[in-house]
């Protein structure tokens, strides 16, 4: 079992497989705003914590750290995790994201680096080397764990709070949350009785007879109208009278002249 465990990143081709495999995310996830300094501090001041896409980030560079951990110790090359740790800080450090090729650098430096091997340090299968191997291998499992278990939960943590507040959003804009939506009235809607409904109908009826009532002022004109009306009327046919009744004399004068 302890020989098992080093065959695996012993071979260089595998390492540098696992390593672009891993780095190749590190390149995606900023287009997704994984290291931006804006959608991470506004997910944390209101609760809602890291975004899935930083956590994702964050996983593959902890994961290249240990990966390079565990070929160091295999040939004895220690210093190796070096790299993607100062890899992940500029990755993932608000204004250190900034500056382009450092972290691209790092990872090329952590590559070369892992895949020679020198005559001086040759991969020594022995009883020391792999219960060295062993030990590191735990460790870095059990931290690879531990990293994975933060990753998961902080993923669905921020999706359930984000899922929840907007939500509630969506509550507010609708006018009166659901929860808010009273189960039933706590009181029957008001019935018209027979005896209130007499009641209206007789108070419309006074107030249109109220309405419909002359005023003083309108009533006085009405009867200064009428009356000069009769006065006209009246002196038209004192008029048409007159006439008449000159005509009838201007006759009669005729008849006796004639006569």
């Amino acid at each position: 079992m302890t020989n098992a465990n080093p065959s695996i990143l012993r071979n260089a081709f595998v390492f540098v497989l696992g390593y672009v495999t891993l780095m190749i995310p590190t390149y995606v996830l900023p287009w997704l705003g994984s290291n931006s300094a804006v959608f991470n501090a506004v997910g944390v001041a209101v609760g809602h914590g890291l975004t899935p896409q930083w956590w994702a980030h964050a996983w593959c560079l902890v994961m290249l750290i240990l990966m390079t951990w565990l070929r160091g110790s295999l040939i004895n090359k220690k210093y190796l995790p070096v790299f993607p740790f100062l890899a992940t800080v500029f990755d993932l450090t608000p204004g250190l994201s900034m500056i382009p090729f450092i972290p691209t650098v790092l990872h090329v430096a952590a590559v070369i680096l892992g895949v020679q091997v020198g005559v001086q340090q040759p991969i020594v299968d022995s009883e020391a080397t792999s219960k060295e191997f062993g030990s590191t291998s735990s460790k870095a499992g059990v931290l690879a764990g531990l990293m994975t278990l933060a990753a998961i939960i902080g993923s669905v943590l921020f999706m359930s709070t984000t899922k929840k507040s907007m939500s509630e959003f969506a509550g507010q804009k609708s006018g009166m949350p659901i929860k808010a939506l009273p189960a039933k009235l706590t009181s029957p809607l008001p019935v018209i009785t027979p005896t209130s409904a007499k009641i209206a109908v007789a108070t419309l009826a006074s107030t249109e007879d109220h309405d419909m009532a002359p005023t003083p002022h309108i009533g006085k004109a009405v009867h200064s109208v009428s009356n000069k009306v009769k006065r006209k009327h009246a002196q038209k046919k004192a008029l048409i009278s007159d006439k008449n009744a000159a005509k009838d004399v201007g006759e009669f004068r005729y008849i006796n002249i004639n006569e």
